[in-house]
């Protein structure tokens, strides 16, 4: 049974990541916090740092595609910190998941970072089912360059952006 929208938390909720591309766990995250908060952003961060396959307009297309069934689901993009954004936008919580105890080490020391930066702004830290495990960004991509099938990985309008752009 899903909550309804007064069962809802009234807190703004924050699932973050780079979506390099979108992939079914990132979708699960996303799910969770549709069904859970009343107002989410899922928000595309851009590392200067990092490589990525896709380019921040098809990764936005992607993440669009994707959160258009979520009517309280605000897609961005944002080239800051995480609790820069969280502060600016109202948003309280963050959604992240976890697959594996060094995830969830990982995950701990970025959820004490934005809590020392921003008091008051918590990370709720979702395990991943054991389907989604073995799920990420980096295994699509990688099967992506084998020209492999990425079916079972990512949800099916992202399959259908992704046979455009590959």
């Amino acid at each position: 049974m899903h909550p309804n929208q007064s069962e809802k938390s009234p807190l703004k909720a924050i699932v973050a990541g780079s979506y390099d591309p979108v992939t079914r766990g990132h979708m699960y995250l996303i799910d969770y916090a549709a069904k859970n908060y009343q107002e989410v952003y899922a928000v595309i961060f851009v590392n200067c740092e990092k490589n990525y396959k896709f380019l921040l307009d098809e990764r936005f297309r992607m993440l669009k595609a994707a959160c258009a069934p979520y009517s309280n689901v605000r897609v961005d993009s944002d080239g800051g910190m995480q609790y820069e954004y969280a502060k600016r936008h109202g948003v309280s919580v963050a959604v992240r998941g976890y697959r594996n105890q060094s995830d969830l080490e990982y995950e701990k020391k970025i959820a004490r970072f934005n809590n020392d930066a921003l008091p008051g702004y918590t990370t709720q830290l979702l395990k991943c089912p054991k389907d989604l495990r073995k799920i990420s960004s980096t295994l699509v991509r990688e099967k992506l360059e084998r020209g492999e099938d990425v079916s079972a990985f990512v949800p099916p309008q992202i399959l259908k952006i992704l046979d455009e752009f590959c």
